[in-house]
């Protein structure tokens, strides 16, 4: 029988650092087992601690839905009013040099080519995720995506607004108000089927989504398979631009706008993570030393972001599981049904395969083909068992 000693000392440091990390203090908590209270005790506690975790995902994405449909209306509006109301139609197209070398009988043909290549992109960035990755990170991933990319539709709102560019495609129809309500709002939406509106994005939405996935697919991929998704990416770019319904310009726009917004927001997670994950060291080794936050790490933005990716629960509740670990394995007291709960649990975190904490939100090389390796246990196992029977 053990027991699980809390030690909530303060982690945080003195003077302004403290008030910084005020609202975290109670994340961070350090284990030692010493015998009173029973094992499974504590691992029921964890276990109950991680489905916290998760149910605090699944809220932050119930949460997306109406922010998407806010700024994805917003954005839908801005190309209505300038497609109904400031459409110039003498307005000449830029000049672009790809365009200009592609005869516009071929357009049919390049659009289901550019069609075929980003969907087999998404498949492709999705599988890598979904069979080679611990369940929680992707969860984490799809959420990081999906934060930047929602906030994208307020920005390219207001690029509409501000900017005054003519729709690169020869063939575009601008949006108009129908004869009732329901009509015009599905207009402005979803525009007109099989039409496309005239109003100039300067940013293309697919070739943000491919670089963006690029970018964080790259982060734990070798360099093989990084490059040639790489250069798979860059050809379906260029084929969206040879579509004509955007610009060089726009597919360059939204490499830059991927790259710049997510490291502005993982930076900042990133450092918040270390920062805490080092206090949590600080105060386990005993060590007297303050450490104290910088401007970035204390500033409003980073705990804010922070928040959303739940960094202190995550790595709580992954330290928590990483030290229960060996002594629910070595125990004989927990019972069959908690058992498989924690190992279900370690699963879904993919604590086994995690270098270290920050493994949980960063990632790690690691991850690659984990779950094909313990598949492959698995049948190993079932052949030796059912030879034995034999």
């Amino acid at each position: 029988m053990l027991k699980a000693e809390v030690y909530s000392a303060k982690l945080t440091g003195s003077g302004k650092s403290s008030d910084s990390t005020k609202g975290f203090d109670d994340m961070n908590l350090l284990y030692k087992y010493d015998g009173e209270v029973s094992l499974e005790r504590e691992v029921v506690e964890a276990l109950n601690e991680g489905r916290k975790l998760i149910y605090g995902c699944l809220f932050r994405m119930l949460i997306l839905i109406p922010t998407f449909l806010l700024f994805y209306t917003f954005y839908r509006g801005m190309v209505f009013l300038i497609d109904v109301y400031f459409h110039d139609h003498t307005l000449e197209r830029f000049l672009d040099r790809l365009h200009e070398n592609i005869d516009d009988r071929h357009l049919p043909f390049i659009n289901r080519m550019s069609d075929g290549l980003f969907y087999a992109f998404v498949v492709v960035l999705m599988l890598r995720f979904i069979l080679f990755y611990p369940v929680l990170f992707n969860v984490q991933v799809l959420l990081r995506f999906a934060y930047i990319y929602v906030f994208t539709y307020l920005l390219r709102g207001l690029a509409v607004i501000f900017t005054t560019i003519p729709s690169p495609y020869p063939y575009c129809v601008p949006l108009r108000i129908s004869d009732k309500w329901w009509k015009t709002y599905a207009t402005m939406m979803f525009g007109e089927e099989g039409k496309l509106d005239c109003t100039g994005l300067l940013f293309s939405g697919r070739a943000f989504i491919m670089f963006l996935g690029l970018i964080i697919l790259g982060q734990n991929s070798g360099p093989l398979f990084t490059m040639l998704m790489t250069l798979y990416a860059l050809v379906t770019a260029v084929m969206i631009v040879a579509t004509k319904f955007h610009y060089t310009v726009d597919v360059m726009f939204s490499l830059l706008f991927a790259g710049s917004f997510y490291y502005f927001y993982y930076s900042r997670i990133d450092s918040f993570g270390v920062y805490f994950l080092n206090k949590i060291n600080s105060a386990k080794h005993k060590e007297e030393e303050d450490l104290k936050m910088s401007k970035l790490e204390s500033s409003a933005v980073t705990r804010g972001f922070a928040e959303l990716e739940q960094l202190p629960k995550l790595i709580s509740v992954g330290h928590k599981l990483k030290s229960l670990q060996p002594l629910v394995y070595g125990s004989s007291n927990i019972s069959d049904g908690v058992f498989k709960e924690y190992k279900s649990m370690v699963y879904f975190f993919g604590i086994k395969e995690c270098d270290d904490l920050l493994s949980l939100y960063r990632g790690t090389k690691s991850f690659n083909f984990s779950y094909w390796k313990r598949l492959r246990l698995k049948l190993r196992r079932r052949k030796l068992q059912s030879s034995i029977l034999d």
